[in-house]
């Protein structure tokens, strides 16, 4: 499938990324907001789609707050969900 890339502006009540493409709801399984991801879509329904992140492109910034200053690798994750 088509890997594509999307800003994610919010999180849902579990957890997953939220992000629209051509004004579809997309939920992005292993996502954060303020994140830049790339994501495969995993499923498509009348009024929303979901995808997983393959990898982040932009890590958000609570992530890279967090990272230790001798690590250089924040958007290096690849998330469990494209493990699969």
């Amino acid at each position: 499938m088509t890997i594509l890339e999307a800003d994610i502006t919010d999180l849902t009540h579990d957890g997953r990324g939220v992000t629209h493409i051509a004004g579809k709801a997309v939920f992005v399984a292993g996502a954060l907001a303020g994140e830049r991801v790339r994501m495969r879509y995993t499923g498509k329904h009348r009024h929303y789609d979901e995808a997983a992140s393959v990898a982040a492109a932009r890590c958000s910034i609570s992530i890279r707050s967090r990272r230790s200053r001798r690590s250089s690798a924040c958007c290096s994750k690849i998330s469990s969900a494209s493990a699969r």
